[in-house]
């Protein structure tokens, strides 16, 4: 139970009397401000952390969770992106190799008319 003003005040007065003054005050100072049950414990503070590491523990695993999700996601996702990348290569590896083709053929008729006038 807590000590209301009057009764801290009547506490240090019954302690000057019995034990002088100088000892009353350092008795005093050695009374928490607050109520008993207010105060905390090292056992409290110990538990309250270990609930808090627990809980801390349990976020991160599930953050682990997630990116272990997307980790997947990605997984699937580079093959198919490679997949399309590589086709998309390949069609305009072939579209530019047909026009390097029809320009061969043109130049070579162009020569070819060119010589024929020419004569």
């Amino acid at each position: 139970m807590a000590l209301d003003t009057h009764e801290r005040v009547a506490l240090h007065q019954d302690l000057v009397d019995g034990l002088g003054r100088q000892t009353a005050d350092r008795l005093m100072a050695q009374l928490p401000q607050v109520d008993w049950s207010q105060l905390a414990t090292k056992q409290d503070l110990d538990h309250r952390f270990e609930l808090l590491e627990q809980r801390l523990s349990h976020r991160f695993e599930l953050i682990d969770e997630r990116f272990t999700r997307i980790d997947e996601r990605f997984d699937t996702f580079e093959p198919m992106l490679e997949g399309k990348i590589a086709t998309q290569v390949r069609g305009l590896f072939f579209a530019l190799a047909g026009l390097y083709l029809a320009n061969t053929a043109l130049m070579a008729g162009a020569i070819g008319i060119a010589v024929s006038v020419a004569d």
